[in-house]
């Protein structure tokens, strides 16, 4: 998988999780297989890269968090 589709897999799982409104720090394996699930069956994602693609969907959506805060403090 190229870069750009990587990418593209981890904004969609991102806006899943937002839509769903999950804290950005969740461990709770229930969850994260959800996401892993949606990777590998929607989006046809082998079941060992979709775990480290759900990771860094949380990692993104972390990053902008703290962009955001730091916009805010300008």
């Amino acid at each position: 998988m190229d870069d750009s589709q990587r990418n593209s897999y981890v904004l969609q799982i991102s806006q899943m999780i937002q839509n769903d409104n999950i804290p950005l720090d969740e461990q709770d394996p229930k969850i994260l297989e959800k996401y892993c699930n949606f990777a590998s069956i929607e989006l046809k994602i082998e079941i060992s890269e979709a775990e480290e693609i759900v990771n860094e969907a949380f990692l993104y959506l972390k990053m902008q968090q703290m962009i955001q805060m730091k916009k805010n403090l300008i």
